[in-house]
């Protein structure tokens, strides 16, 4: 897809396992070379939630969560960035706030589910009902975005388990 000037990404998510101190993939947007990270909807290594996005001029915003995620339970994990904001919520609850402005970076990789491209940074856990939006805001049904080989807005697609 072209760059877009917003963005909100949505999954249900639920950890067997926490982060042991590294950052796990719940949904990663990439690019095949440097700076390689389009966006990202993560577990980070603080067992918070994170949601990364980077411009077309190569900066990028981060958020995290405000709570630590624990086993065993089922969290909504929301990351927008509305053009001038990255903010991740979890389970409705903002977490911090990194300004950003300019269009979403354009990765030409496909999405990652539950891991990155090398097949580490594994979510252990189960991930489901997966969104993506091309607006900060749900937008009208028959607005989902079409992007490389996957397409975005599908709920209920994904559900992967690492042991």
């Amino acid at each position: 897809f072209d760059d877009i000037p917003q963005l909100r990404v949505e999954a249900w998510f639920k950890l067997d396992q926490l982060s042991l101190g590294k950052e796990r993939v719940i949904i990663l947007k990439r690019h095949n070379a440097g700076p390689w990270t389009s966006w990202l909807l993560a577990v980070a290594s603080n067992d918070k939630l994170k949601f990364l996005v980077r411009n077309t001029g190569l900066d990028y915003g981060v958020s995290y969560s405000t709570s630590v995620l624990e086993t065993n339970t089922w969290y909504q994990a929301v990351g927008v960035y509305d053009g001038a904001n990255v903010t991740a919520y979890l389970d409705g609850t903002a977490g911090s706030s990194a300004p950003l402005t300019g269009n979403v970076y354009n990765g030409n990789s496909v999405l990652r589910f539950g891991a990155n491209q090398k097949g580490d940074r594994e979510l252990d856990g189960l991930i489901d009902e997966v969104k993506v939006y091309d607006s900060a805001i749900i937008p009208e049904p028959g607005s989902l975005l079409l992007l490389g080989m996957g397409l975005l807005g599908m709920g209920s697609l994904v559900r992967r388990r690492r042991s």
